[in-house]
């Protein structure tokens, strides 16, 4: 005890932190040595459920231990986020999770957790890129006849949105401010309502994922007029960019994520983003991945950590300038 209190304080931090890099070294040595759980904050069958519980399969058979997948609704995610940052700094609870883990800070005046001390990214599971679909009745063949149209008579047109203060309401401020437009938002209960009231007339413009819209793009009832990301879906070639048609601010991807509590032991999360990768590459798991309309992620901590960050300040911005709030 006496030689430890005659050590400097700044010796002391650094034994420290090399006796917690040894602990967790050793961790992820044994790592996973019981059940793992994957969170999801969504309903089964779901663009983050689909790929979770391919993957939660195909890393049980890696690890040789199980990966039960629990799907914990409610309170746009917040429910399950809660749950996984204040669960045990271990890698034994991961959560999958979209974008609303970085929208839900500003769209909150408080949260139960601290969204960048108590989480950590650890790899992207799946990116995907969305589209901006017109009912086939408007007329729209590309994006700047139906801003035109948009402009000539705004009564006539509304969006509908799959929730206010989701993704697809923020995109729809996006394109107001960068188009000039105003589309009257329609908030909807999810992705399916919002197809419905398309196709019932109740709106006429929806941006909406590849799996949602797939069915009635191919009948003709729908028409994709462009999509996010930096360069063309690769389902659907002859759709251009926003980007591309000069409308800025539309080049992020969609994604779902992997995270675990803030604390968790860095071999343990590079450990768990390293296995993830491995399986997504697996041809028979990057093939069901891109049926689905996605395209498989994967990757380090660190590079997951900045799209974490830059996609925080890019909704950041968009909430802060046209007022949205969830609360």
């Amino acid at each position: 005890m006496q030689m430890l209190s005659a050590l400097s304080i700044p010796t002391r931090f650094a034994l420290a932190a090399a006796a917690i890099g040894i602990w967790g070294a050793a961790q992820a040595d044994v790592f996973p040595s019981r059940t793992v759980k994957l969170v999801v904050p969504f309903a089964p069958g779901g663009g983050a459920d689909v790929p979770a519980r391919l993957v939660a399969g195909r890393l049980a058979e890696l690890w040789k231990q199980p990966v039960v997948v629990e799907n914990k609704t409610g309170a746009g995610s917040i429910i399950a986020t809660d749950s996984v940052a204040k669960s045990s700094p271990d890698g034994y609870t991961i959560l999958a999770n979209v974008a609303l883990i970085v929208q839900n800070p500003s769209l909150h005046a408080k949260l139960p957790y601290d969204t960048f001390k108590d989480l950590r990214p650890v790899t992207i599971l799946t990116n995907e890129q969305l589209l901006l679909v017109a009912s086939a009745a408007t007329g729209a063949t590309t994006l700047g006849n139906l801003l035109a149209s948009i402009k000539r008579a705004p009564a006539k047109y509304v969006f509908g949105s799959y929730g206010a203060g989701s993704t697809s309401h923020l995109l729809l401020q996006q394109l107001n401010q960068e188009a000039g437009v105003t589309l009257l938002h329609v908030p909807y209960k999810g992705t399916a309502a919002a197809l419905q009231a398309l196709l019932a007339g109740e709106a006429q413009v929806a941006i909406l994922n590849y799996g949602t819209a797939k069915a009635q793009i191919d009948a003709g009832k729908l028409r994709a007029l462009a999509v996010t990301g930096d360069k063309r879906f690769h389902f659907l070639p002859q759709v251009p960019t926003f980007e591309e048609q000069a409308v800025k601010g539309f080049t992020l991807y969609s994604w779902v994520g992997l995270f675990v509590n803030g604390a968790t032991p860095d071999p343990v999360v590079e450990k768990i983003a390293a296995d993830v990768t491995r399986v997504l590459a697996l041809p028979d798991v990057t093939d069901r991945i891109r049926q689905f309309g996605q395209q498989p992620g994967g990757g380090t901590p660190q590079a997951f950590a900045e799209i974490f960050r830059r996609d925080f300040e890019y909704y950041a911005r968009i909430i802060r300038t046209s007022g949205i709030r969830a609360d």
